[in-house]
């Protein structure tokens, strides 16, 4: 099914990540690979035979990203379809497993916002609830790698049948409640999300610390992609050839550059939005409290 078949597993010592008051849950956490206490992301980093090279420009919005917390059933099939829940044959994930809805341990408005502002400068667009039609791709944030009976410090995968290209169905999971007890849970959750969405997008693991694909602790400063040359691999002493190098080198990549090539930039607004005052009416007598309503309308999209 792939040209190549080597899988990069990436991890990084918690020491670093975890806060002194860490629970049993986080330290629980063991690589099967070393056998130490750290997390990883189990999405293999190889370019499908039937790799298809991005095409650009795009017309805005045109890549729907479903940031779904309800969960759901899903199964394995010959290729993944976020319009099915079916993930792709060769995804190291049970036949059928389900993931329940996100719980209250984090900030679902936090989140969001986090995810579309790691976003910001590329051409995507991020909804709340299922699309009824088209295209789109689906992160799927909750539950705990008990769910897909997988070892401890699983912390996301990604269904890339696209790998080295963006995954039009592609659906990527991220274990919420595996996060809880890690240090900076809030903004680790964050960095997952977008980590894992970012495969979907052709994007692999690289060593640059600031950068959201690699593995080095998350910090106060956060994480972005950064337009910067990267030895692929998932620490410095653990590098490893790109299986999509975007340089002359075949060890580095870039993942800045490659969302730019695989989405384009985001639009520049040239239409100001509107906003339109639905209540209280004109000369109306209010309460001490009241209740405002409007209508905002936009020539490309409105977020709240």
């Amino acid at each position: 099914m792939f040209e190549f078949r080597t899988v990069a597993l990436a991890s990084v010592s918690l020491a670093a990540v975890l806060a002194p008051s860490t629970s049993a849950h986080a330290e629980n956490l063991v690589n099967p690979v070393t056998g130490g206490h750290e997390h990883w992301c189990d999405t293999p980093q190889v370019r499908a035979t039937n790799y298809q090279a991005p095409t650009t420009p795009f017309a805005a919005g045109a890549r729907v990203i479903w940031l779904n917390r309800i969960g759901g059933a899903f199964t394995k099939g010959s290729n993944t379809n976020s319009n099915t829940n079916v993930i792709g044959s060769w995804v190291n994930l049970p036949s059928s497993f389900t993931i329940p809805p996100m719980s209250s341990a984090f900030d679902w408005p936090l989140l969001v916002a986090c995810v579309k502002e790691k976003y910001k400068p590329y051409n995507v667009r991020f909804v709340e609830s299922k699309p009824t039609s088209g295209n789109y791709l689906q992160a799927v944030i909750g539950g705990s790698v008990e769910d897909v009976g997988r070892e401890q410090g699983l912390l996301g995968t990604a269904a890339a049948d696209n790998f080295c290209g963006v995954t039009e169905n592609g659906i990527g999971f991220v274990f919420a409640e595996s996060h809880i007890g890690i240090g900076r849970q809030q903004d680790y959750l964050c960095v997952s999300v977008s980590h894992e969405i970012g495969h979907l997008l052709s994007l692999e693991h690289e060593i640059l610390s600031p950068d959201i694909m690699s593995y080095s602790p998350v910090t106060s400063n956060g994480k972005t992609f950064v337009n910067q040359e990267s030895q692929c691999g998932v620490t410095a002493s653990q590098t490893n050839a790109c299986s999509c190098p975007i340089t002359s080198s075949p060890n580095n990549t870039n993942s800045g550059k490659r969302l730019l090539s695989a989405l384009g930039a985001r639009p520049t607004e040239t239409i100001a939005p509107t906003i339109t005052l639905d209540a209280p009416a004109a000369n109306a007598e209010l309460t001490p409290t009241f209740t405002v309503t409007a209508t905002a309308t936009d020539n490309v999209a409105i977020e709240t």
